[in-house]
């Protein structure tokens, strides 16, 4: 049991005398004493057990007493008599007179002791009966202390909570008023607030996006929202207003912006102090943008969208990887300058700008969704225009490479491999899209605006043109067709056909120095005229070759190399030869150099138009 005294001795006390501590071994018991003290003080304190709800009656003291003054009394009786003759049989527990005991009457003395222990007796269960009122008030007062410890912790969480919201509201209503403070700026007449205002707007992105008050979501449309603004603020540069500043300050801030938005938009250029918009769509439309944009060392997840902006200075990406551009309808006044020697630049496209004065996409690789990247000219061309590809390779977004492709078994991402090497080595041939040309313009408006398109050393799956007439120029030199060259001529029904296909045309369409992956299944050029005369065919094939299938699954070669002559060697080219038929000039006559009567890589094949395609 515990004392319910008020006497206690702290067990931090010293038992020893002082004077122990001089010794080596004194010093030894006395840390160690001091460690278990302080290990106990760190455990909770011991407290009283309550006893037992039936043990807890006013009469319960006066019970124990009794029965030990009566216990004393009996003990006292008997107390050194001898005991009587008896039998077990005999004896009566309860029934005294029975028990072989000789009884005498206690003396004086002896009836002292047996009241002093009933006493005890008395005092200790009273004592018991009021440690437990203390145990109960000490538990009623750990209980209410526990209680007001949890609406204090509740207090405190809901006052937490309350000032944070409130300095959320703060920090939200400061940065609405930022904001707005800005927006002012940015209407200014003056071009030096206008400029100021901008780098308040990209501070002010870069601080809410590393708030810990705003939640995603307001982050997002905060940053939404400063996006936004400042491509607004690039047309309204564009404007190029007189009073708003001098030709040279518009440009200064379009500038500063668009210098704004790449740096953000870079993942590896991207600090923890600056906002991310690498995921952001960047729509810079309807504008005119009077600086040099260049986009150098940029890799973005992020959507660039020109769609029918008007670029008056050079337009350069160097050295980036840029997921998606929307230039459609777009305007390069100057020259469209895509990529070098020495660096791959990686962009995904659908189509490819058509109103550039210049245009040079030198080392590049494309990619685009649906597997087709479109060069259409506008019917209402407005000036003439020449596109160079030099080194270019077009790719699917998606990789259609069987499972077995080394593209594939040495990949550690899921992105195709063929994208990285700029080549693919399967029978299947995911890193070549299909190219499309149309020119469907009248003849008199494309004499005056002329295109002039080049494809140097490119690789192409499936390449298609489509004209109605022949005064645009196409060359493409010393690239590869894995499935093969689709021409199809056309006229228009509002204009002569002599004039949209003279007899001696100026500008041709040149096939030179390309090869022909086989195999394929058909055909691997194809000519459709569909004009309603007949005309002189504007296409010139030059040197052209067939390229025999040497990076290709086994199962592959072993079908084809089967029938090849012994003199083919896999990987080899063969020239590939184009005869125009005499008494038909509509006719394209191919064959290769090699074919014999008993081997034959490819069959001789024509193409071109029958008769009986002409028109009444």
């Amino acid at each position: 049991m515990v004392r319910t005294d008020d006497e206690y001795k702290s067990a931090n006390e010293p038992k020893d005398d002082a004077s122990t501590r001089g010794t080596f071994f004194g010093r030894q018991r006395f840390w160690k004493r001091c460690k278990q003290e302080d290990e106990e003080e760190d455990e909770e304190p011991a407290r009283l057990t309550p006893m037992p709800t039936c043990l807890m009656k006013w009469w319960i003291p006066l019970l124990l007493a009794l029965i030990l003054l009566a216990a004393g009394c009996f003990l006292a009786s008997i107390w050194r008599m001898p005991l009587e003759p008896f039998s077990w049989g005999s004896i009566n527990p309860f029934w005294p007179p029975s028990w072989p005991f000789n009884y005498h009457w206690p003396s004086k003395d002896a009836m002292a002791l047996c009241a002093t222990i009933a006493g005890a007796g008395f005092a200790f269960s009273a004592w018991q009966q009021r440690s437990h009122d203390n145990a109960v008030r000490d538990d009623d007062k750990l209980n209410r202390e526990r209680a007001a410890d949890r609406v204090r912790a509740e207090r405190e969480e809901q006052r937490s909570l309350e000032e944070t919201r409130r300095l959320e509201q703060i920090e939200r209503d400061e940065y609405w008023k930022r904001r707005e403070h800005i927006f002012q700026l940015l209407g200014s007449k003056n071009p030096g607030l206008r400029l100021g205002a901008v780098a308040l707007l990209a501070e002010l992105a870069d601080s809410a996006a590393h708030s810990s008050f705003l939640n995603k979501t307001e982050k997002q449309q905060l940053q939404r929202h400063i996006i936004d603004t400042l491509c607004l603020q690039i047309r309204h540069e564009g404007l190029e207003q007189k009073e708003e500043g001098n030709r040279d300050e518009h440009r200064e801030i379009q500038k500063s912006i668009i210098d704004t938005l790449l740096r953000r938009i870079n993942k590896h250029a991207n600090t923890d102090q600056q906002a991310d918009w690498s995921q952001s769509t960047i729509r810079i439309t309807s504008s005119h943008i009077h600086t040099t944009v260049k986009i150098d060392a940029i890799t973005t997840d992020a959507t660039l969208d020109f769609s029918e902006t008007h670029f008056h200075k050079t337009f350069t990406i160097e050295n980036s990887s840029i997921k998606y551009v929307r230039w459609q309808s777009a305007k390069f006044h100057q020259q469209l300058l895509v990529g070098d020697n020495t660096n791959t630049v990686q962009i995904q496209i659908d189509n490819i700008p058509q109103n550039s004065r210049y245009t040079l996409f030198n080392n590049t690789c494309f990619t685009s969704n649906s597997g087709l990247i479109l060069f259409a000219v506008l019917p209402k061309q407005a000036t003439q225009s020449k596109t160079l590809m030099r080194n270019c390779s077009f790719f699917q977004k998606t990789c259609l490479c069987p499972p077995n492709c080394p593209c594939r078994r040495n990949s550690s991402s899921e992105r195709c491999q063929c994208l990285a090497r700029n080549h693919c080595k399967c029978s299947t041939k995911c890193v070549n899209a299909e190219v499309s040309i149309w020119d469907i313009r009248l003849a008199n408006d494309a004499s005056r605006n002329k295109v002039n398109v080049i494809f140097d050393n490119c690789r192409f799956d499936k390449f298609s043109i489509k004209l109605s007439h022949a005064h645009t120029s196409t060359t493409i030199y010393q690239s590869y067709f894995s499935h093969g060259l689709f021409i199809e001529l056309e006229d228009n029904i509002e204009e002569n056909t002599k004039i949209a296909y003279p007899d001696h045309p100026t500008k041709l369409l040149s096939i030179e120095l390309c090869a022909f992956i086989l195999p394929i299944t058909e055909p691997c050029i194809s000519l459709k005229v569909l004009t309603r005369e007949t005309i002189s065919i504007p296409v010139d094939f030059l040197n052209n070759s067939i390229l025999t299938p040497y990076t290709y699954d086994q199962s592959i070669q072993d079908i084809f190399f089967d029938s090849y002559p012994n003199s083919v060697i896999p990987g080899g080219k063969i020239p590939l030869v184009c005869k125009r038929d005499t008494e038909n000039p509509e006719l394209l006559y191919f064959e290769h150099t090699l074919s014999t009567d008993d081997h034959e890589i490819c069959s001789p094949w024509t193409t071109g138009r029958m008769q009986s395609t002409l028109q009444d």
